[in-house]
């Protein structure tokens, strides 16, 4: 568990988080933004292993510490972020046992530590929140995404972005800047709010609200799920993967056995699916790439390296190493 010095946040100019009725604090475009835009470059406060994300006891024993030794600037950011209630309230219950049992052990000795009657200087509420905090608003990263070896990370401001399962944004780790980077994915008209995906938004809808209802704690009424069309977005997002496993099983024929008709048409269709659902982020680019594994086609190699760009930025090493990779086909 470490919390990196002197974290450094930018952003976009025409970006304002503001209140949202029923939606908490929420980011607004002052002004038309276009797709592939860096809204928002937030080194983070906290960043753990995959081995403390995984042990909650071990995170809260690293975690709190951290916490408290940050500066006062720092540990506002933490205060104001959201935590899911449920969250909150199984952490106080936790530090609430924690405190008993350092008190009981203290009036134990013989010479007692007053000192040695609580776990922390930090309230059992503060820490529940720190900890219901960390559950409700850490970016989980890709295996090998990050040098360090970090697994999730705390990144305030890039945190202030609400959920919808069809995002007009997204997020990613960019281990050329050291932060969590999000960037538009569509054109973002003035007075627009800026959404992510919390969830993946391939999964049908009544798994996504479970999961969304589960971690973090709202039922979700964005347009996708609120306005009746949900089960043709299921039946569109169920072809879509269809089409992806035409498509695996057309690159493990090698070039000599696919079919290359067969591969081109499930392309088209799926290139129309996605867009049709709105799905045009990291689920389009990989679709691309398994275009190209399925024909070899310089142009599906092409189309992934575009949406990666305006998905990444064109700084991001995977857009890197696609451009070099590019010039090698």
């Amino acid at each position: 568990m470490a919390a990196p010095p002197n974290p450094t946040t930018t952003v976009h100019p025409s970006l304002h988080v503001v209140p949202l009725p029923g939606r908490g604090m929420g980011s607004i475009a002052t002004a038309r933004i276009p797709r592939g835009t860096r809204l928002v470059s937030d080194a983070p406060v906290f960043a753990a292993t995959n081995t403390q994300w995984k042990n909650e006891e071990l995170l809260a024993q690293q975690l709190i510490p951290l916490y408290a030794g940050l500066p006062a600037d720092q540990r506002t950011r933490i205060d104001n972020l959201a935590a899911n209630p449920e969250a909150v309230a199984r952490w106080a219950k936790f530090f609430g046992t924690e405190d008993a049992v350092a008190e009981a052990e203290a009036s134990w000795a013989t010479d007692p530590d007053p000192a040695a009657a609580t776990s922390s200087s930090l309230s059992v509420a503060q820490r529940a929140h720190i900890m219901a905090s960390w559950n409700t608003n850490c970016f989980g990263l890709y295996n090998n995404e990050s040098a360090a070896k970090w697994a999730a990370v705390i990144a305030p401001t890039a945190a202030r972005f609400n959920h919808a399962c069809v995002p007009n944004a997204t997020f990613a780790w960019n281990d050329a800047v050291g932060a969590i980077t999000v960037q538009t994915i569509k054109e973002v008209d003035e007075g627009e709010e800026l959404t992510i995906a919390y969830v993946d938004s391939m999964k049908r809808g009544k798994k996504r609200r479970e999961a969304l209802s589960r971690q973090y704690g709202f039922v979700c009424d964005c347009p996708a799920c609120a306005d009746g069309k949900e089960e043709e977005l299921n039946e569109m997002r169920k072809r879509t993967e269809e089409l992806r496993e035409i498509l695996g099983r057309e690159a493990k024929r090698g070039e000599d056995g696919r079919d290359g008709e067969i591969a081109k048409m499930a392309v088209e269709e799926g290139v129309t699916l996605h867009e049709k659902t709105g799905l045009v982020g990291v689920h389009l680019a990989d679709f691309y790439k398994a275009a190209f594994a399925a024909t070899g086609d310089r142009l599906y190699l092409e189309e992934e390296l575009r949406v990666r760009t305006y998905c990444l930025g064109d700084d991001h090493p995977l857009v890197k190493a696609l451009t070099e990779k590019l010039t090698g086909v």
